[in-house]
C-alpha cells in the first residue's frame, strides 16, 4: 500500500480517537491483506505480456488451419468437378453414339 494512503489511514483512525497503536495495527493489517491479494502495475504488465504471447500463439495455430481447410477444399472441389465432367463426357458419349 502507498506510504501516503497508510499515513492518511493511520491519522484518520487516530482523528476517530482509536488508540494510536490499533490505528497502527489496522493500517499495518490493511497494507498485509492488500499486498497479498491486489495485482500491481508490474503484476499487471507480465499478464498482459502473456495474454498477448498466448492470443498470437492461437491466432497462428487458426491461421495454420484455414489454410490447411481451404486446400483441403480445394483438392475435394477438384476431385468433384473430375468426377462431374467425367459423368457429364460419358453421357455425351453415349448419347452421340448410334
Amino acid at each position: 500500500m502507498h506510504l501516503q494512503l497508510n499515513i492518511a489511514l493511520y491519522a484518520a483512525l487516530v482523528s476517530a480517537n482509536i488508540p494510536e497503536d490499533k490505528a497502527q495495527a489496522v493500517v499495518d493489517a490493511l497494507e498485509n491483506a492488500m499486498s497479498d491479494s491486489l495485482a500491481t502495475k508490474s503484476d499487471l504488465q507480465l499478464l498482459e505480456q502473456r495474454l498477448n504471447h498466448r492470443v498470437d500463439s492461437i491466432e497462428q495455430k487458426l491461421e495454420h488451419k484455414i489454410d490447411k481447410l481451404g486446400l483441403q477444399l480445394t483438392v475435394r472441389l477438384g476431385g468433384l468437378m473430375v468426377v462431374g465432367i467425367g459423368i457429364v463426357l460419358t453421357a455425351m458419349r453415349y448419347m452421340l453414339m448410334p
